[in-house]
């Protein structure tokens, strides 16, 4: 004979957050508004079970969420303020302003460009206009990262600008100058002046 029989049970569930950041995550759940649920089964002589259905549970919980940020490079760009000249020997170029006009945030540290982020393959770019002396001048332009030179230009000969590009790696705060040089024999005597304003700049992008 069948045996009829009945019962009683609660139910429990695995709750597997899924993120779609990077983060470590901690948290403690609180199940509320469980009520055991009867279930009621019969078993046929092959021993197949009818459907047990029963209260999902709901839960809340409290935590923090932490996931690490990487800082993208954003461009920046300063320039010249003040007018300059030329002399026989690389000196650092002085007097620039920010460019916050066309690059928010740039800051200007000790005449030199302070990178926003970084970067793997950052262009780091400058351009020197000038006008000659009574004999012309041969200017030639570099750049340094923190002190290191990382790209020379050519001399640009009774000509303005002179211009230099490199492509570097960028770290958050570098420092980015510009140096120039007077290669003319007469460059002493009758030295270049470097223009002030938007055609004098140092830009990393």
């Amino acid at each position: 004979m069948d045996a009829a029989f009945g019962g009683s049970c609660s139910l429990s569930a695995v709750v597997v957050p899924h993120l779609t950041a990077s983060a470590s995550f901690w948290g403690a759940g609180v199940p509320f508004g469980i009520t055991p649920v009867p279930v009621a089964a019969a078993f046929a002589g092959a021993g197949a079970e009818n459907a047990v259905t029963g209260q999902i549970p709901q839960w809340t919980g409290t935590g923090a969420l932490s996931c690490p940020a990487v800082v993208g490079l954003r461009p920046s760009g300063m320039t010249k303020s003040g007018t300059g000249t030329s002399t026989a020997s690389w000196v650092q170029m002085t007097g620039w302003t920010p460019d916050t006009a066309n690059y928010p945030g740039s800051a200007v540290n000790s005449n030199a460009l302070v990178s926003q982020g970084a970067k793997t393959a950052a262009t780091v770019s400058s351009s020197v206009a000038f006008s000659t002396g009574t004999l012309g001048n041969s200017i030639a332009i570099r750049l340094k990262k923190n002190g290191v030179l990382i790209g020379t230009a050519g001399t640009a000969s009774s000509s303005s600008p002179a211009t230099v590009s490199a492509t570097t790696q960028i770290s958050v705060n570098d420092l980015i100058t510009v140096e120039v040089t007077d290669t003319n024999q007469f460059g002493s005597s009758y030295p270049a002046t470097i223009t002030a304003g938007s055609s004098t700049y140092v830009r990393i992008a």
